[in-house]
């Protein structure tokens, strides 16, 4: 019989292998979010000089086309912000591994997924990015025309495409979570044996990983509380546990239960 890890071993594992070493993974988020907030920042300026545009036209056919324009300019670009993010978060996966494995670790590893495989690395991180921007898509759709309209019915439809989005999107998300370290373990896997291979190890592992997940929203209000800073030190601490979950779930303990199969091995 398989016995799993409990989520406060991981935890309290994962506290003790960052132990030491908080100055690295501090700079390695600090990184990360520079270049992430740098590309938003960058979508929003262009976005927002179309909406200025829009505003300050007197044709209202040329401010709805400029509107409409800037906000699938925006949603375009926060996809290609989330995919930029799941690079970079494979790279902190490789340097959390590498800690825990005793092998030398470097903030270079931050960009491995641009290194090497670099089409495969996308493809993963497309497939397992794409899933909320579909789904999300009819939310985002009703904001827009309750931007537009004011009209309290996209309110309410907004909140139906929201939940009938996450009910669907949250199990698709926890199937494909282990592909990017799927990717780094097994090199020689196509994308598409990296995404199988995840669904096939999370069969049953699903609830565990949300209840994981569920169990870091107090540090995630704590963070709030520090105006975002504490995430520096908390980020590095939830991606390290993600890391120890997964390698637990591909070396469970094992706990022989059979007596018949004791006796034949003793």
């Amino acid at each position: 019989m398989k016995q799993y890890q409990t989520r406060s071993t991981l935890k309290n594992n994962a506290k003790n292998y960052l132990d030491g070493k908080w100055g690295s993974t501090v700079l390695l988020i600090l990184i990360m979010l520079a270049i992430s907030l740098a590309l938003s920042y960058l979508m929003s300026s262009i976005t927002s000089a179309g909406m200025i545009a829009a505003l300050v036209s007197s044709d209202y056919s040329t401010t709805s086309s400029i509107m409409a324009i800037s906000t699938v300019i925006l949603y375009v670009a926060s996809f290609l912000v989330a995919i930029l993010n799941g690079l970079f978060t494979m790279g902190c996966y490789l340097f959390y591994l590498n800690i825990v494995s005793g092998q030398r670790y470097s903030i270079g590893d931050l960009f491995f997924a641009f290194r090497g495989n670099f089409g495969k690395n996308l493809t993963v991180i497309v497939a397992t990015t794409l899933p909320q921007i579909v789904l999300m898509l009819p939310y985002n759709v009703c904001s827009y025309f309750f931007q537009r309209t004011q009209d309290f019915i996209w309110v309410f439809l907004m909140l139906i495409f929201l939940i009938v989005g996450l009910v669907i999107y949250v199990p698709i998300d926890l199937a494909l979570s282990m592909s990017p370290m799927l990717l780094l373990d097994f090199p020689q896997y196509s994308a598409k044996e990296v995404l199988q291979h995840s669904i096939q190890i999370m069969k049953g592992n699903k609830g565990r990983l949300f209840l994981l997940e569920l169990s870091f929203i107090p540090i995630y209000l704590l963070c709030a509380l520090s105006f975002a800073i504490g995430y520096l030190w908390a980020m590095p601490y939830m991606q390290m546990t993600y890391v120890l979950f997964y390698l637990d779930l591909m070396n469970p303990q094992v706990i022989e239960t059979s007596p018949i199969y004791t006796s034949a091995n003793a």
